[in-house]
């Protein structure tokens, strides 16, 4: 090893030994700083347990901070799951069901690390996550049927049949009866979309599209027989006509 390496080396050691000494003399006011995050549900307390706990390892600092940072994991998790619960009890009241769901998903998941770790009894949480959802569905039904409306009544099926699946899911999760509705408002949709599907189809035929306007056209039949309707021959036929006269006008 040459002198330079040498000198580097010692310089090393120095540099490390200053960062340790600098490193303790900071803890109690990392860990403070970290635990007033665990308080206020900052998540970010999580990170900066596990860097700490990386640091005092990587140092080899001999203070036991274990007590401490067991009571900032305790406190940090209550207070998360219980920021949670509240953002899903509001989204619940609100019928965001997608909300809440998400919410819930979250407050599980730290509720779970809490109980693994302090051993907490969690069925009373239990029991308030599902007072939540029982809110959250029944509140988010009528919303989605009244969207699902919203796009039957413009013809539009596929965003009245996502709004109508979520209301059937919604209503499954809470054993509801929405069937009576949901068919009557597919009516609505698949009749209205009829017309905007023979129209898209007679555009795509005059401008000789033979794919887009089978593709249309086979949706227009698609919804008339789910409406128990029946489109007239005649207008079928005068769409053929109208591309018959396009493919002529081509090859003129």
């Amino acid at each position: 090893m040459t002198l330079e390496e040498k000198i580097a080396e010692k310089l090393d050691r120095f540099i490390t030994k200053i960062e340790k000494i600098v490193y303790r003399m900071n803890l109690p006011r990392l860990l403070a700083i970290v635990r007033k995050y665990a308080e206020i549900g900052d998540i970010s307390w999580i990170y900066y347990v596990k860097l700490i706990e990386e640091n005092v390892k990587m140092y080899g600092i001999k203070t036991n901070i274990s007590s401490k940072v067991s009571k900032i994991k305790e406190i940090g998790y209550k207070t998360t799951v219980l920021l949670e619960l509240k953002e899903a009890r509001k989204c619940a009241e609100i019928g965001d069901a997608f909300g809440m769901e998400l919410a819930i998903e979250k407050v599980m998941k730290n509720a779970e690390e809490y109980a693994k770790k302090f051993g907490e009894d969690l069925s009373n949480l239990y029991n308030q996550i599902e007072k939540i959802k029982k809110i959250g569905y029944r509140r988010a039904i009528p919303l989605e049927l009244e969207a699902a409306r919203r796009h039957a009544e413009l013809g539009d099926v596929l965003d009245m049949e996502i709004s109508i699946e979520r209301a059937q899911k919604y209503a499954e999760k809470l054993g509801v009866d929405i069937f009576d509705q949901v068919e009557e408002i597919k009516k609505i949709g698949y009749r209205k979309a009829i017309p905007l599907k023979l129209e898209a189809a007679r555009k795509s035929a005059e401008l000789g599209d033979a794919l887009r306007m089978e593709e249309c056209l086979n949706f227009a039949q698609k919804y008339a027989e789910k409406c128990g309707e029946k489109i007239p021959d005649q207008v079928v036929a005068e769409i053929y006509e109208i591309y018959k006269k396009q493919l002529q006008s081509f090859d003129d």
